[in-house]
């Protein structure tokens, strides 16, 4: 065919014909015209001419008409503008910058991927080729020379077209073609009404229709899209084709389109529900959050909204914004009546709850997640006024047939205190709520309560609830309860439409961490053999064969993973190279493209044959290069740290200047160690086993050019790497110099041995308290403590906890004292020293005393008290028996009574002070506090035998006078004791041969006489004795005797 014989007149002649590339840009000339002719003053009867200077326009109908259209257009696009928001404003020039100078061009993009004939459906993809290069050119050439395509503002409404008898014969035909299902007659036709004039769009929409009920929706999208460019203010079909591209998975296009139709219609809420939703998806978070704002505001506290809102501010990790809306929302709901269904119109339901008490639990605020539940439970059951249930501590209130008890007990109770309304009936409350009641129950450390939320989930089939069964699993695996955890996983093997390798490698984890290892091999194996893909769950069973011994299969099992990670690797570079040489030659073809590799690799393999000495060489001088970085590195490090023991020994002489100092250099060597990532292992009961540097060298060489998510696969190929090489040691029987390197670096780093590092830290501590860095400090001890380099090593982790006991002393953090000494108690069972260290740690101070006699502290010492009564047999440790004294430890009896008489239960406290009296009667404080758990009982109203029981306590508290030789400390006890009761008369003496007495630093110390400084004598009684003294002299009437008592040994 000759250029310019036989011109086409639309783009839809391209898809039926060949032209070259000449003949493509006079086309696009022809319809960009065609399209812009409405928007320029210079209109002629001819058609135009590429080769003249001046780019004519075809005449056109009625032009006088239309240019007045044009000027009143102009004007109400004026008025609009001064009216419309900044915001609308912005949004509508970036919007017609698309429309105006890419919107053809990318039509005709997406036609290229269509590239077939409308009624053959034959494949013409070479018409195509730099199809959007030629388009930009011509565009900017077009603009240059006439001015066509410049911006300017949309219409107001479409312009109503005259259309003439011909065309109106064409439409009807075609429409009757259509009608009748004549699907390739009826595009003929609107063929030939586009060639004629393809600037009306009904010819367009019906060409999109006829395509989409032919089955070809990526066509029949693209003709809707010139349809709709036709008729910019048709909101409607803008949104239909907002619809059809999210469902082509054509998101940006999806966008915009909801955008055009949210121009036609600033207040269509579907559609700008719609847009945000996409931007959400891409990531675009501002945007969505702008649009679902915009929504909020048009429909106030609408909770479909905020939910929105709140699933971003979770993904943006801003957990207080959330919190702080749906509380919003939640005082306004509450404050006005709800609906009978209030999730379908957007209300506050129990779904609402579930997602603030989630929120809550993201913050580990459990105890606020607990009390929302229960307020928004009993608002939307209409029981807001039994507020009575706040003051029980547990759950009771929503016990059910099984706990009927507890909760009839609270309601008995709650009457005998005048408390009307207390009703009877059991509260409802949905299993997802229930769930996360014992969620946050567990991990408060009430296990019991939680545990007894989590019986209700087996009433319920597993399938309807296999979320559910997992969570609380998870719950329980990450409290370490992996019994309870098994459990729940049985429950769910047991199901065979929830049975699945994923509940498989659980369970195994779960046997792993309770020792074991047979069971964890049995079940990862099955998991591996269902999810060979999974190389997670190879190196779960490689390092169970590993510690079983077996490290044969081990080694086999870690090859593997090593194999999937090379050949993942091949896959990422070979798509790299895809990439690169698509970007330096977009018109390669798949073909071309794998020739191109296979040349590559052919031509690579010669070069690698010419150039094998050169890399040994380059390899040789990078060793180099890395170890004399790395000797540096170290060298550093060790002047940093012996800098700071210089700065340390002066601080301690008394140089305060040195502290700053040393807390800055030694923010240093924490951040060198918090860093090195197998300190950290995923599973912390894996030991520190090495760490070979040259091999995580050349992992970073080797994986330069890979994606920068790949990290996670990356660290386990270095843990995989270096595990292969430690079992082929072990099964060759070598050590060579590799070997002794690595053993070296087991117990160093950085040239620091392990005990070096654990004397700093503690030093580090230290400072860091003293000198008003308190956090600082606890935030260092947990991270360092939690390093398998010293999770693995019996002392320092038992000294990091008593470090931590420390630091919770000296800062009066009761919680973290309570912690530490329970874990030495717990690691160290049936030790008088650390039941009585928990008791010296907590032994003064309303804070102390709510630590210290806590329910889950109660319930702890209990289970220790019967575990020693029972020779030691413990159910949760598989019926091991525990290493247990021979003898009663009475430092564990003596301190639950002593928590039982802080919870004023003092029949209880004096049954386990009398086991430990018979165990050691000359123990003053067991005395001391038997008698004063006598006298405690006298004073309550359900005394049956008042004069008895204080008989009894002096009786305990005179032996414990006697055992303590009648010193200072015991007459001011017995003073306080008669002073307590009421026989002041005889309290008198007792308190003023106190206060001739020596205190207890006195005796030990003679040569401190009685004039010296009283201040820093703390166990100098005199100033209590006194006080307690001029009390009783008050109140007999002898206020002169009070002053001189006050005057003598209470005055500063």
């Amino acid at each position: 065919m000759e250029k310019g014989s036989n011109l086409p007149t639309t783009f839809l002649d391209l898809l039926n014909n060949t032209y070259d590339d000449a003949d493509l840009v006079q086309l696009l000339a022809n319809d960009l015209t065609a399209q812009q002719h409405e928007n320029t003053e210079i209109y002629e009867s001819e058609n135009i001419d590429f080769n003249q200077q001046v780019l004519d326009i075809q005449e056109e109908e009625n032009h006088e008409m239309e240019i007045e259209e044009d000027e009143d257009d102009y004007m109400a696009d004026d008025f609009m503008n001064i009216n419309s928001s900044m915001i609308q404003e912005a949004e509508d020039e970036e919007l017609m910058e698309l429309e105006d100078e890419e919107n053809f061009g990318r039509l005709l993009s997406e036609a290229q991927a269509i590239g077939k004939d409308l009624t053959t459906g034959d494949s013409l993809p070479h018409l195509w080729q730099n199809l959007e290069k030629e388009w930009t050119e011509f565009n900017r050439d077009l603009r240059i020379t006439s001015g066509i395509g410049k911006i300017r503002r949309s219409r107001s409404g479409p312009r109503i077209r005259t259309l003439s008898p011909t065309l109106k014969t064409l439409l009807g035909e075609a429409n009757l073609h259509y009608v009748n299902k004549d699907y390739p007659k009826a595009i003929e036709v609107l063929q030939e009404v586009v060639k004629i004039d393809p600037n009306i769009h009904i010819a367009w929409f019906t060409l999109g229709t006829i395509q989409d009920e032919m089955g070809c929706p990526e066509k029949a999208l693209q003709l809707y899209l010139v349809a709709a460019h036709l008729t910019p203010n048709d909101g409607s079909l803008w949104k239909r084709l907002g619809l059809l591209s999210k469902n082509q998975n054509a998101i940006h296009q999806a966008i915009y389109c909801f955008s055009k139709a949210i121009r036609c219609d600033h207040h269509d809420e579907d559609a700008i529900w719609d847009r945000s939703i996409l931007y959400a998806e891409i990531g675009e978070y501002k945007k969505a959050l702008d649009g679902f704002r915009g929504l909020l505001k048009e429909m106030p506290y609408d909770m479909n909204v905020i939910r929105e809102i709140t699933r971003i501010h979770v993904q943006l990790n801003e957990i207080p914004q959330a919190i702080e809306l749906f509380n919003d929302a939640y005082r306004y709901y509450r404050n006005n009546p709800i609906s009978e269904d209030p999730v379908s119109e957007g209300g506050f339901g129990y779904s609402e709850i579930n997602i603030m008490a989630e929120l809550y639990m993201l913050a580990n605020d459990f105890n606020n997640a607990i009390d929302f539940i229960k307020r928004g439970v009993r608002w939307l059951q209409g029981r807001e006024d039994e507020v009575w249930w706040d003051t029980v501590a547990d759950d009771r209130e929503y016990d059910e047939d099984e706990n009927a008890n507890r909760r009839e007990n609270s309601i008995l109770s709650a009457r005998l205190n005048g408390v009307v309304n207390t009703g009877g009936t059991n509260a409802p409350l949905p299993l997802e709520l229930r769930v996360k009641f014992g969620q946050c129950r567990i991990e408060l450390e009430q296990l019991e309560e939680g545990k007894l939320h989590f019986t209700y989930l087996e009433f319920f089939d597993v399938e309807n609830y296999v979320d559910l069964y997992y969570e609380v699993a998870e719950t329980y695996s990450e409290k370490g309860l992996h019994e309870d955890a098994l459990g729940i996983y049985e429950a769910i093997v047991s199901n065979e439409k929830t049975d699945s390798p994923t509940a498989w490698l659980r369970m195994g984890i779960c046997h792993r961490e309770l020792g074991n290892l047979e069971s964890a091999v049995e079940h990862f194996s099955a998991a591996v053999e269902e999810m060979p893909d999974d190389l997670d769950a190879k190196m779960a069973l490689a390092e169970s064969y590993e510690s079983l011994g077996e490290n044969s299969k081990a080694l086999e099992m870690v090859n593997s993973v090593l194999e999937v990670r090379r050949k993942q690797r091949a896959d990422n570079e070979a798509k790299t190279t895809q990439e690169y040489l698509s970007s330096i030659n977009p018109q390669l073809g798949e073909d071309n493209l794998d020739h191109s590799i296979t040349t590559m690799d052919h031509d690579s393999s010669l070069i690698n044959q010419v150039s094998e000495s050169s890399k040994a060489s380059a390899y040789a001088k990078a060793q180099e290069e890395r170890r004399r970085k790395e000797a540096e590195k170290e060298k550093e490090l060790q002047i940093q740290y012996h800098r700071l023991e210089l700065l340390y020994s002066r601080y301690k002489d008394g140089d305060q200047q040195s502290a700053n100092e040393f807390l800055e250099g030694a923010k240093v060597l924490f951040a060198e160690f918090k860093n090195h990532k197998p300190f950290y292992p995923r599973d912390k009961m894996v030991p520190y086993k090495g760490f070979d540097r040259r091999r995580c060298w050349r992992r970073q060489m080797a994986l330069k050019s890979e994606i920068a998510d790949d990290g996670d696969d990356a660290a386990l190929e270095e843990q995989a790497t270096t595990m292969a090489k430690r079992l082929q040691w072990q099964i060759d029987g070598e050590i060579g110099e590799i070997e002794a390197e690595i053993r070296k670096r087991m117990v160093e780093f950085q040239g620091l041995k392990f005990d070096q590092w654990y004397e700093f830290f503690v030093q580090y501590v230290y400072m860091a308290t003293k000198n008003g860095h308190e956090q600082e400090a606890f935030d260092v001890l947990r991270t360092v403590s939690r390093a398998n380099v010293f999770y693995h090593n019996d002392r320092q982790k038992t000294g990091f906890k008593l470090l931590l006991l420390a630091w919770g002393l000296y800062t009066r953090n009761y919680l973290v004292v309570c912690e530490s000494s329970r874990w030495l108690c717990n690691n160290k069972p049936f030790n008088s020293k650390v039941y009585n260290l928990y008791d010296a740690g907590m032994s003064s101070g309303t804070n102390a005393l709510s630590c210290y006699a806590a329910a889950n502290s109660q319930k702890y010492f209990l289970r220790q008290v019967k575990l020693m009564d029972t020779g030691g047999y413990d159910p949760r440790q598989g019926g091991k028996k525990c290493e247990i004294p021979d003898k009663k430890n009475e430092a564990l009896l003596a301190l639950y009574g002593h928590i039982l008489a802080c919870a004023r239960s003092y029949i209880g406290a004096i049954g386990y002070y009398a086991r430990a009296y018979a165990r050691r009667p000359n123990d003053p404080v067991v005395s001391l506090s038997m008698g004063l758990a006598y006298l405690h009982r006298a004073l309550q109203r359900q005394s049956d035998n008042r004069h008895i029981q204080v008989v009894q306590g002096f009786a305990f508290l005179y032996n414990y006078a006697e055992i303590r030789a009648y010193n200072q400390e015991a007459e001011y006890n017995l003073g306080r004791a008669f002073h307590h009761i009421g026989l002041t008369h005889l309290a008198i003496s007792h308190y003023e041969k106190s206060l001739k007495l020596p205190s207890l630093l006195q005796v030990i110390n003679p040569q401190k006489d009685d004039d010296g400084d009283d201040g820093e004598d703390e166990t100098d009684l005199r100033k209590e004795a006194a006080y307690n003294l001029s009390l009783i002299y008050n109140e007999s009437g002898s206020p002169g005797l009070a002053a001189t008592l006050l005057r003598k040994y209470c005055t500063i």
